[in-house]
């Protein structure tokens, strides 16, 4: 459910990382600089990574796409 909402999301996570790393490439890195990856990852991971990824890794056992005890990141 949701899954074309749900890649958009990574995909504009994706975006965000390759400004940063432009960006670093070309006016290398700053205290600034490397506290604002380091919030951004830390946003995605509390608000996207442990919650809605989450929900989808449950969907996709209970349909069956994915062994129970497959490797999949758990973080419960």
């Amino acid at each position: 459910p949701g899954f074309g909402a749900h890649k958009a999301k990574h995909d504009e996570f994706r975006t965000k990382m390759r400004t940063f790393a432009g960006h670093y490439a070309s006016k290398g890195g700053s205290e600034e600089f490397g506290m604002a990856i380091e919030k951004e990852i830390w946003e995605w991971y509390k608000n996207h990574v442990a919650k809605t990824d989450q929900f989808f890794g449950q969907f996709l056992r209970e349909e069956g796409h994915v062994e129970p005890d497959e490797d999949i990141l758990d973080l419960s």
